[in-house]
């Protein structure tokens, strides 16, 4: 309940130079703020390492439903993730 311990565990303050390449999706019906956090934490890479990951939002699920679309006729993020992966390998 202390807004410091959260502050100071927060991913946006653990990310370094070294940090790697990152995919960060949102959904459109995410819990409240959960996309702000999550534009904080790619600005916060891509000013560490220099380089930006990929951010993409995808519309109409929710933050469990989003992840629950793989191998499904959904192919949104699936596809994001293949793309992103086969540009950093």
């Amino acid at each position: 309940s202390d807004p410091q311990v959260h502050e100071s565990v927060s991913q946006v303050n653990l990310v370094g130079p070294f940090s790697p390449p990152t995919l960060i999706a949102v959904a459109e019906f995410d819990n409240p703020f959960l996309d702000v956090h999550c534009a904080e934490l790619y600005y916060r890479l891509a000013r560490a390492s220099g380089r930006a990951g990929r951010f993409i939002r995808i519309e109409g699920h929710n933050h469990t439903s989003i992840i629950a679309s793989f191998n499904t006729a959904d192919e949104r993020l699936s596809r994001e993730v293949v793309t992103f992966v086969k540009a950093i390998a």
